[in-house]
């Protein structure tokens, strides 16, 4: 385990409306007002164009694939996740969700083709004295959070 502490800073109250990216939307709010690193909450509804990577497959060379299911329809979502810089200082989101409609729930991982369906409540709440950042880890060939 790995792990660091940080202190709470100012907390942004966010609604998308139909159509906004998710992801792109979060990074321009790091942006804007100069966020680093934040805890991130998402309630409301996404697009049925929006996929989530719902899994893993090994790849040749031990890279890991991606396991992309689309929403297909507008699904009632639920979520939460980090932003944090990356090793250029460039935002970094990974936000995990519970996407439900009827009977059926697809969770997982949001990527940069999520957009709000209706709307999307989101909060965002900033992390303070933190050098927490998402590195890639060779060994692993993936981005991973640094705490």
């Amino acid at each position: 385990m790995k792990y660091s502490q940080a202190r709470q800073g100012r907390t942004f109250i966010v609604r998308l409306d139909p159509g906004e990216p998710l992801v792109e939307s979060l990074i321009g709010l790091a942006e804007r007002e100069s966020i680093a690193a934040a805890a991130v909450l998402v309630l409301g509804a996404l697009d049925a164009g929006s996929s989530l990577t719902v899994g893993a497959v090994l790849e040749a060379g031990g890279k890991r694939g991606a396991i992309r299911r689309a929403l297909g329809a507008e699904r009632e979502a639920t979520g939460t996740g980090t932003l944090v810089r990356d090793e250029k200082g460039r935002a970094t989101v990974h936000v995990h969700v519970a996407c439900g409609r009827e009977d059926s729930t697809i969770t997982g991982c949001v990527g940069r083709d999520v957009s709000v369906g209706y709307c999307l409540e989101v909060i965002v709440t900033e992390l303070l004295d933190t050098r927490a950042a998402r590195t890639v880890d060779p060994e692993r060939h993936a981005r991973l959070l640094v705490p």
